[in-house]
């Protein structure tokens, strides 16, 4: 579950933002052995573009900042119990596009958190707008 905001500072193709948000992901014990949970706050600055004319609209869009995270592990292993929270704090870059048809849209995205041992994420998603 995640919840960010925007807010625009620009013309109509070009936007320019300071960007924020809370994130919080749970992972379920059954998956991983042991109950994790991970909460975000990203704050960074956000730049994209409006491009298209007519029924679709494409926007690309790029998004870089500063991401707290505070992750906490909690279980049981060979009957001793154990818990950790560790923080971090660490740069990340987002970046993708929408694709827009009347109330219908779609969205393509990579995310790099810049730490160590870290992936990329790469996001799908589809909806639908009121």
């Amino acid at each position: 579950a995640s919840a960010s905001g925007a807010w625009d500072l620009g013309s109509a193709s070009f936007s320019a933002c300071p960007a924020s948000g809370v994130e919080y992901t749970q992972f379920p014990s059954d998956m991983l052995g042991f109950d994790a949970s991970m909460i975000g706050v990203p704050l960074g600055f956000a730049a994209g573009i409006q491009a298209g004319s007519g029924n679709i609209q494409f926007l690309p869009s790029a998004e870089a900042g500063l991401l707290w995270q505070r992750m906490s592990f909690s279980g049981t292993a060979g009957g001793a119990s154990f818990s950790e929270t560790e923080t971090d704090t660490d740069f990340y870059f987002r970046g993708g596009a929408t694709a827009v048809t009347g109330r219908f849209y779609g969205r393509a995205q990579l995310e790099r958190i810049f730490e160590d041992n870290a992936e990329n994420l790469f996001r799908f998603s589809v909806g639908v707008l009121f």
